[in-house]
């Protein structure tokens, strides 16, 4: 939802602005375009979800992680579909 002052920022239904996501639910998620579902970390900015292969980016929509591949940012094209190989793997 957006804020009725400005359009491009989110707000929840209150008015105030989303909660920021718990380190704790963090630790919950996992990459869905991984074959190893490799964790995800929270970007610098908090708009994102970064998998730890490099390869994804999701976003975070009104403090909601989006975590659909589909929806996802591709940072480096040259990392497989599946993620990095496990080091086990090799």
């Amino acid at each position: 939802m957006a804020s009725p002052t400005n359009p491009a920022e989110p707000s929840e239904p209150n008015g105030l602005p989303p909660q920021p996501l718990d380190p704790w639910f963090l630790a919950l998620l996992a990459c869905p375009g991984c074959d190893q579902r490799r964790p995800v970390t929270l970007g610098a900015d908090g708009s994102r979800l970064v998998c730890t292969c490099g390869r994804y980016a999701y976003p975070v929509r009104d403090g909601i992680p989006i975590l659909l591949v589909d929806e996802a940012i591709v940072l480096d094209e040259s990392i497989p579909a599946g993620g990095r190989e496990s080091e086990a793997g090799r």
